[in-house]
């Protein structure tokens, strides 16, 4: 395990250190720890095509200081983390849903929490910084609406943190192992650990109805739908957000009377 010395590119929005770990199955992965090494593991795994970095700092400083200890990483082909090799499908293959034979599946993914956004391949930062302004213009809210400044400040930082090159490739091979994974259903029903779901009504990528039947398809699992909130951990929920969490886990980890000694 070795760790990066001095600040990252995108230090103005965390202070942790990117840190790297060689995995048995071979990908390397870059990773971050904030909070009290005593502290309960808290593990952010972003969405699709996001490093570590898209976890507002607000947020993980409120973990921290109700005594989590935040891990965030970038999985294999995100961020810093190796990049596979595999050619990704072509766009044909893409919208036929026609998997390559060798396409890794979300079973793998999920082992590796693969974490990508999708994206067109960005030339420039300001290509990549325009980009994202757009893709956000989409999928957020006008009732929770993006702090554009800052969003924007994030998307350099993320073009540079990756070496200044496009994640297209990288997206659509998730997307193509997404398509071979098939229906997931039958494997959330195996899930024990307490779930809470939380959605939004307003999501535009991610319909409302998918955030219900998750939680039809996890046993016991709690469903929280908050109006006017999309697909985006826009500032004015960020709060409400870490503390849903904060109690959940709190509430899911305390031990019950029957199980005191």
């Amino acid at each position: 395990m070795t760790a990066t010395a001095g600040p990252t590119p995108d230090g103005v929005l965390s202070d942790g250190a990117d840190q790297f770990v060689d995995t048995p199955a071979g990908p390397r992965i870059c990773y971050r720890v904030d909070g009290a090494p005593q502290g309960v593991p808290l593990l952010l795994i972003a969405g699709l095509g996001l490093d570590l970095t898209s976890w507002p700092v607000r947020m993980v400083d409120s973990f921290t200081a109700s005594g989590f200890r935040v891990i965030r990483l970038d999985n294999r082909d995100a961020g810093r983390s190796s990049r596979i090799d595999a050619s990704p499908p072509s766009l044909l293959r893409q919208l036929l849903a026609r998997p390559r034979p060798d396409a890794y599946t979300l079973a793998d993914m999920a082992a590796d929490t693969l974490v990508r956004l999708a994206q067109p391949a960005a030339r420039t930062v300001d290509a990549s910084v325009t980009h994202h302004l757009r893709m956000l213009s989409h999928i957020s809210s006008p009732t929770f609406p993006p702090d554009a400044e800052l969003e924007r400040t994030w998307a350099a930082s993320v073009w540079q943190r990756r070496g200044g090159t496009g994640d297209g490739p990288a997206v659509a091979r998730q997307i193509d192992a997404i398509r071979a994974s098939g229906d997931r259903t039958a494997e959330l029903g195996r899930i024990t650990a307490p779930t809470l779901v939380i959605h939004g009504d307003r999501d535009r990528m991610v319909h409302p109805s998918g955030g219900r039947a998750t939680t039809r398809a996890i046993p016991g699992a709690r469903h929280i739908e908050i109006p006017g909130m999309g697909h985006h951990l826009a500032p004015g929920l960020l709060d409400r957000l870490s503390q849903l969490i904060t109690d959940h886990i709190t509430h899911s980890t305390s031990p019950r009377r029957g199980d005191q000694s």
